[in-house]
């Protein structure tokens, strides 16, 4: 009875990890966080108004990215030093979505899924 009972208990807990793919796609994510070379940071422009920015925050730090953020709306110096890696990477001058990365020296614009940030710190130059 008591092996039955565990093996219940073992197929309805497979049953619930597959029912949310999160759990599944969160480790997934930590192993791509894994594989972030040793020293490696992503550089996010954000906002302090910006719900988006405080949603990649938020996953970063489940997830354990190594990143820094610069609040451009409170420093205009990292402002104008966006704007100018903008200009330099002959991107047009317009109003992008936020946050904006920089990984690898290479901007990343309107507010990329983090997959794609990932992919991108893990990818040696």
């Amino acid at each position: 009875m008591k092996i039955l009972f565990f093996l219940c208990l073992l197929v309805g807990a497979y049953k619930l990890y597959n029912y949310y793919p999160e759990y599944k796609h969160q480790k997934e994510m930590k192993s791509m966080v894994a594989k972030l070379p040793p020293g490696k940071t992503i550089t996010m422009y954000a906002l302090t108004t910006c719900g988006y920015c405080k949603q990649k925050e938020s996953q970063f730090n489940a997830l354990g990215v190594p990143y820094v953020e610069h609040f451009i709306d409170e420093d205009q110096p990292r402002e104008a030093e966006l704007w100018a890696k903008i200009r330099q990477a002959g991107l047009p001058m317009k109003e992008y979505g936020f946050p904006i990365f920089e990984i690898n020296g290479e901007l990343v614009l309107d507010n990329p899924p983090v997959e794609s940030i990932l992919a991108m710190g893990a990818a040696t130059r």
